[in-house]
C-alpha cells in the first residue's frame, strides 16, 4: 500500500496529479482493503478453531463451493465476524472516498516550486518510516520466528498479522525436504522392512492362511472425535456414557493419534496404513492448485479420476470375498471420494444422492441417526446373501455448522459437546439394533476419530487435535477386553485388524500390529507442521517459521528443551521426517 502513495506524492510534486490517477488509486485501495479485511476477519474464528492462522492449505477447500458457502451462512457463530467485516469494509470505503474528495478540493492548482523545500523533506521522512522504520528491516528481514517471544502460544499468535502470515507460509509444505532419501530408505528398511525405492514396495509376499476367520467388520470414523470427549461430563453424568461403557469391554487403545487433521487423511491412514503428507488431499493425485476448482465442473473429471491407488484393508479383505461398503452423510464428491473409493477396494458407496431429500438436515446431508439406520439395512441385505462384508461409516455430527436434534441442545453445553452426546446416542441405537441380527456375534466393530479437535492450545499442534480413541469391540473376544497404552496411530489399524482375524497383512504399510508390536514414536502432520510423540517428549517442526521445538510432556511450563536434549530431538526428527519423506516418494511415484 506504500507504492501508490509514493506515486501520488511524486506526481503531485511534478504537477502530474489528476482526477483519473486518484480514482485508480482509490479503487486499488478499496479492493486491497476488502481482501485484507476479509482475511483478517476470517482469521479470528479460524484461529479459534484450528489454533493457527489461515495458511495456503485453506484453498484446498474453496473448490467445494456449496459446503464452503453453507459453513459460512449456516454457522450462527460466524455471524458476528461477518457483521464485523461488513462494518469495517463499509467504514473503510467511506473513509477512502472522503479522503479523495478532500484531496480534490485541497489541491486544485499546481505545486509551488518554492514549497519543494517543505515537501521533499516530508517525502523523505515518509519513505524512511515506511521502508526502514519497521523493527528488524535494518539488520534483517522479519520472519515468523520473530513472533515467538514467549512460551504462551496464543500470545505469540496474536502479534502476527494474518496477511503477513499467509504471505510468509509455503504454498505447500509437501515441497519442503525433511530428510535425504538415502537416510529415509535406511530407516524405513530398518523399522518397517521394505524398500521405498521399489515400485512394488507394497508386495509383502506372505502366504495366505487357510484358517482365515471371516467375521464381518464395521469401522465407524467419528468426526472430530478427540479423546478428551470421553472424559467430559454433563453435570455428574458422562458426556458419552455408552461409548465409555463399550470401551470397557473392548480392546481400548488410549494412546492413539490421527496422522493428519483432515478427514481425507484420516480415511487413507486408517484404511491403508499410509501417513498424511502435510496439506496434501490424500484422495487426489492432482497438484494442489487443481484442488481449488469446483468438483462439479465436468472438465476436471479426468483429473479427478487420476486418484492414488493404495493397498490396505479393503483390498486385502476383497481378496477373501468380502463385500466392501462405504457410507457418508453428504456428497461423495467431497474430497473426491466418488472416484477414489471405487478404485481403492470398495464395491458400493453411498452418499446424499442415495437418501431421500426429506432426510437432509443441513449442508452436510442427512443426520448420523439416518446414516446408521441406512447402513444397517444395506449390511443386513449383504449378510442375507451369505457374504461377509466390510463397512465403513463416516459420521458428521461434530462438524460445524451443527445440525442436531433440539433435545441435545437443552443442557446449555457447547455445541461440540452436544454433538458428541448425540453421536453417543446414535452409536448406542445402532449397536442395539445390530445386536438383534444373526450376524452380530460374528462381527468386529471399530470406533475411532477421523482426527481430533482443538480442546486446549498448549502446543503448536495441540495434542487434542490428533489424540483420538481407538475402540475395537466384538462378541468374538469380549472376554479378552483390555486397555492398551502403547503409542499408536491410525496407520496401525489395518495391521491390527488383520491380526485379529489371524491373518498377516498382504501388503507392506507404515503400520504395526498394536497387539503384538511396539513403536518408538508416533508422528503426524498438521498442514505446515510435523509432530513426533514419544512417551515423555513431544517434538514439533514448524516449516513456516523454521522452528524446532521439544517439549517435556510432564513440564507444565511448556518450555522448549531442544538445546538440553539435542540428540533426542534429532532422533525424533529423523524418525518422523524419514517416514514422511518415504510417504512423499511413494505418493509421487508409485500410487498410479
Amino acid at each position: 500500500m506504500v507504492l501508490p502513495l509514493v506515486i501520488l506524492t511524486v506526481l503531485a510534486l511534478f504537477n502530474r496529479f489528476n482526477k483519473g490517477v486518484l480514482r485508480i488509486v482509490n479503487a486499488y485501495f478499496i479492493i486491497v482493503g476488502i481482501i485484507v479485511f476479509a482475511i483478517s476477519s476470517a482469521d479470528i474464528p479460524y484461529l479459534q478453531y484450528f489454533n493457527k492462522h489461515i495458511g495456503f492449505s485453506v484453498f484446498n477447500w474453496l473448490g467445494y463451493s456449496v459446503e464452503t458457502y453453507g459453513m459460512i451462512v449456516d454457522d450462527n457463530s460466524l455471524f458476528a465476524y461477518l457483521l464485523l467485516y461488513l462494518f469495517v469494509v463499509v467504514f473503510f470505503i467511506f473513509f477512502v472516498i472522503k479522503i479523495r474528495q478532500y484531496v480534490l478540493r485541497r489541491f486544485k492548482g499546481n505545486v509551488d516550486k518554492r514549497d519543494l523545500k517543505f515537501y521533499i523533506p516530508i517525502l523523505f521522512c515518509f519513505l524512511c518510516i515506511c521502508l526502514l522504520g519497521t523493527r528488524g528491516l535494518i539488520h534483517k528481514r522479519l520472519v515468523l520466528a520473530d513472533s515467538y517471544f514467549c512460551n504462551q502460544l496464543m500470545l505469540c499468535q496474536m502479534v502476527v498479522n494474518p496477511v503477513f502470515y499467509l504471505l510468509n507460509t509455503p504454498v505447500s509444505a509437501q515441497a519442503v525436504s525433511l530428510e535425504n532419501e538415502y537416510d529415509s530408505l535406511e530407516l524405513i528398511n530398518e523399522e518397517l522392512g521394505f524398500n521405498i525405492v521399489d515400485r512394488n514396495y507394497y508386495e509383502k509376499g506372505v502366504m495366505t492362511s487357510d484358517t482365515l476367520k471371516q467375521p464381518n467388520i464395521v469401522m465407524v470414523l467419528i468426526e472430530s472425535f478427540s479423546s478428551d470427549y470421553l472424559n467430559d461430563s454433563i453435570g455428574a453424568k458422562p458426556l458419552m456414557p455408552y461409548v465409555n461403557e463399550l470401551k470397557n469391554k473392548s480392546y481400548y487403545f488410549d494412546n492413539i493419534y490421527s496422522q493428519g487433521t483432515h478427514t481425507n487423511q484420516g480415511i487413507v491412514s486408517s484404511l491403508y496404513g499410509f501417513p498424511a503428507i502435510f496439506d496434501v488431499v490424500m484422495s487426489m493425485k492432482a497438484p494442489i492448485e487443481l484442488n481449488h476448482v469446483s468438483y462439479e465442473d465436468e472438465k476436471y473429471n479426468n483429473t479427478r479420476k487420476a486418484v492414488p491407488l493404495y493397498h490396505g484393508l479393503p483390498n486385502d479383505l476383497k481378496r477373501y470375498g468380502y463385500q466392501n461398503l462405504f457410507f457418508v452423510t453428504n456428497s461423495l464428491a467431497f474430497d473426491n471420494l466418488d472416484y477414489f473409493l471405487p478404485l481403492n477396494g470398495f464395491d458400493e458407496c453411498f452418499g446424499v444422492k442415495d437418501y431421500p431429500s426429506s432426510e437432509q438436515v443441513g449442508i452436510w446431508g442427512v443426520s448420523d441417526k439416518y446414516l446408521f439406520d441406512f447402513s444397517l439395512s444395506k449390511m443386513d441385505s449383504v449378510c442375507q446373501e451369505g457374504i461377509s462384508f466390510y463397512a465403513n461409516i463416516l459420521t458428521i455430527s461434530n462438524h460445524p455448522p451443527y445440525a442436531l436434534p433440539g433435545e441435545f441442545l437443552k443442557n446449555g453445553i457447547p455445541e461440540d459437546q452436544a454433538a458428541m452426546s448425540y453421536s453417543d446416542y446414535c452409536i448406542m441405537e445402532f449397536m442395539d439394533e445390530i445386536s438383534k441380527k444373526d450376524w452380530y456375534n460374528n462381527t468386529i466393530f471399530v470406533f475411532l476419530g477421523d482426527h481430533g479437535k482443538v480442546k486446549e492450545q498448549k502446543y503448536d499442534i495441540p495434542l487434542s487435535l490428533t489424540h483420538i480413541p481407538l475402540i475395537i469391540y466384538s462378541p468374538l473376544f469380549e472376554n479378552e477386553a483390555r486397555t492398551v497404552s502403547d503409542l499408536g496411530g491410525q496407520i496401525d489399524v489395518y495391521a491390527t485388524l488383520m491380526g485379529l482375524i489371524d491373518k498377516a497383512p498382504a501388503y507392506n504399510t507404515f503400520g504395526i500390529d498394536l497387539l503384538k508390536d511396539r513403536r518408538p514414536y508416533i508422528y503426524f502432520t498438521s498442514d505446515d507442521k510435523l509432530g513426533c510423540l514419544g512417551n515423555d517428549y513431544y517434538y514439533i517442526s514448524d516449516l513456516s517459521s523454521g522452528r524446532e521445538l521439544l517439549y517435556e510432556l510432564s513440564d507444565n511450563s511448556i518450555s522448549n528443551k531442544i538445546e538440553q536434549n539435542r540428540s533426542l530431538a534429532d532422533s525424533m526428527r529423523r524418525y518422523s521426517g524419514s517416514m514422511i519423506e518415504g510417504a512423499k516418494h511413494i505418493f509421487k511415484n508409485y500410487l498410479k
